[in-house]
């Protein structure tokens, strides 16, 4: 019997995988079950991040999880196309999650952030989301967030002020 076209398919049509450029990247738990913001995922998503980062296939700006879903900011180098980098990530943080009855939802959202897009609003709505989930009154009281030092250093002063959220990001969860 066929599978269902739910639509996945036509996420990839057009993707593209540009070396050097910055992309905002949201997956998710199959049927978004929650249970990602749990120290063993944080920790073990972090160190397959940085170990990416150390086998030059991406540079990571920020890294915000919450229950059910991951964004990522990453500037991706020139070693993998993007979803070989994605599908890596998830392929090496499959054994903690499965250790916690979780597993990847297929697939995953990506948004190219062009040279000329204003970094603010992307970096305040990485920020707000575990405050616009109800999770927490301050950004600052996330515990499951990482920032690039430099990243935060540059955004710190912001995160306090309320910046509308970028239009593309909408619908993101």
């Amino acid at each position: 019997m066929p599978t269902p076209n739910n639509g996945s398919n036509q996420l990839r049509v057009g993707r593209v995988s540009i070396p050097w450029t910055t992309y905002l990247l949201t997956f998710c738990t199959h049927e978004r079950a929650t249970g990602l913001d749990r120290p063993v995922i944080f920790e073990a998503l972090l160190e397959e991040i940085k170990r990416m980062e150390a086998d030059s296939i991406w540079q990571p700006q920020a890294l915000m999880l919450m229950p059910d879903h991951v964004h990522l900011c990453i500037k991706l180098l020139d070693t993998l196309a993007l979803s070989h980098a994605m599908a890596r990530l998830k392929s090496r943080t499959r054994r903690v999650l499965l250790s916690q009855t979780l597993q990847w939802q297929e697939g995953y959202h990506d948004h190219r952030l062009r040279p000329d897009d204003p970094r603010l609003p992307f970096c305040y709505y990485l920020y707000i989301n575990p405050v616009r989930a109800g999770l927490v009154t301050n950004g600052a009281e996330w515990t499951f967030q990482w920032w690039r030092p430099e990243v935060w250093t540059w955004f710190e002063p912001y995160a306090k002020d309320t910046q509308p959220a970028p239009a593309w990001a909408k619908d993101l969860p």
